[in-house]
């Protein structure tokens, strides 16, 4: 996850720093082997932040909010790499 590993180098890799615990409560490895549906719930709670490094992955992020409020419609992640 490149905005994980972006945001690690960011916060001089301390973990338990505010900044990096706004995103991630646990390691990253167990944020990305949870449910889909929870891995997404997740990321549409950062995209309300105004965190540099998350500005600059913001839009394959929000690629991953649920289509025109669908639940469980999600964009293709390959559909913003075209």
């Amino acid at each position: 996850m490149q905005f994980g590993d972006e945001l690690y180098l960011a916060v001089s890799k301390d973990r338990g720093s505010a900044r990096w615990l706004q995103f991630f409560t646990q390691s990253v490895s167990k944020l990305i082997r949870q449910r889909l549906s929870t891995q997404v719930e997740r990321v549409r709670g950062w995209l309300q932040s105004t965190d540099k490094v998350l500005e600059a992955h913001r839009i394959p992020l929000e690629s991953w909010v649920p289509v025109h409020g669908v639940p469980g419609n999600y964009q293709a992640l390959s559909s913003f790499h075209e």
